[in-house]
């Protein structure tokens, strides 16, 4: 009898016991169905009605993103100069004076609260501008994020990009529009000394009695630099080439790809107060027995 009794197992105090457990969960099992279930229908809740609102919002506070990419007219490259002539657009569209003027033409009379319409202080107007479309900087002066652009240019391998970003479609075509056209004119004024320079100097060969063989050749040569400058004089041509016109993306939300979404934080939501129920069982638990020196994990 006491050789059986010596073979039996005996059991560690220490060792947790599956029952104290389930004792522990169903003593606080108001506490975590209660818990659980309120994130539930909240979950629920918000299921239904965020994602309306959501979109409503999203469609008040839409921004449309517009672009267009220009490049210098390649038969006024080698008389401009491929480098002069991209920095010179890109100077161009990054002027203040520029960019205000083709918000007017647009219809823009406020940016950043700042009125910048005909009849507007001009100093304060290009101020706003320069500060929030070309720094990209915040009313107060402070860098802002990137993504908070309105208004970038970027020269890649000799093309143009333009973006502009604003809640009205029409009005930032409008826009990218009207600074384009800024853009080349300005750009036509520049070149015009260059494409004079040109002409006169071809016609002054031409007009040269019995050119020798080196002056017929260049004459040739010349002749596609001459045609391009007086294209360009007569108006036939402009040194700006637009590859891509303006195009206008705007974002598309629509309630299922809110709701979709929503649905794996509202799973995650549940699920997470869950355990933090289980959690906050054993710790009340451990509150109300650890002052009787009693295991926290058995109930009283």
């Amino acid at each position: 009898m006491e050789e059986n009794n010596a073979n039996a197992p005996v059991r560690d105090d220490d060792e947790i016991s599956l029952i104290d457990i389930v004792a522990v969960l169903l003593k606080h099992r108001r506490l975590i169905i209660v818990s659980t279930l309120a994130s539930a229908a909240l979950a629920i809740v918000a299921y239904l009605v965020y994602p309306p609102y959501s979109l409503a919002k999203a469609e008040r506070n839409r921004v449309v993103e517009v672009n267009a990419s220009l490049m210098l007219d390649s038969s006024l490259e080698a008389g401009l100069g491929a480098n002069e002539g991209l920095n010179f657009i890109t100077q161009s569209l990054l002027d203040a004076a520029n960019i205000v003027q083709a918000l007017r033409g647009a219809g823009y009379e406020k940016i950043e609260k700042v009125d910048i319409g005909a009849g507007a202080d001009e100093d304060k107007a290009f101020y706003t501008i320069r500060r929030r479309f070309v720094e990209n900087k915040s009313a107060n002066g402070s860098p802002l994020k990137e993504a908070s652009r309105v208004y970038s240019v970027k020269v890649d391998k000799n093309v143009v990009s333009v973006m502009f970003k604003n809640g009205d479609a029409e009005k930032a075509k409008a826009f990218m529009a009207g600074i384009i056209d800024t853009v080349r004119h300005d750009l036509c004024d520049f070149s015009r000394p260059m494409a004079t320079a040109t002409v006169e100097s071809y016609e002054r060969l031409l007009a040269m009695p019995s050119p020798s063989e080196a002056l017929e050749a260049n004459i040739a040569q010349g002749y596609r630099d001459y045609s391009a400058a007086k294209a360009l004089l007569d108006g036939d041509s402009t040194p700006l080439t637009v590859l891509r016109e303006p195009y206008v993306l705007v974002p598309v939300v629509s309630v299922e790809a809110i709701r979709a979404d929503l649905l794996k934080k509202c799973v995650l939501l549940v699920f997470g107060v869950f355990f933090l129920a289980v959690f906050g069982a054993f710790v009340l638990n451990y509150v109300d027995t650890v002052s009787d020196g009693q295991d926290p994990l058995r109930p009283r």
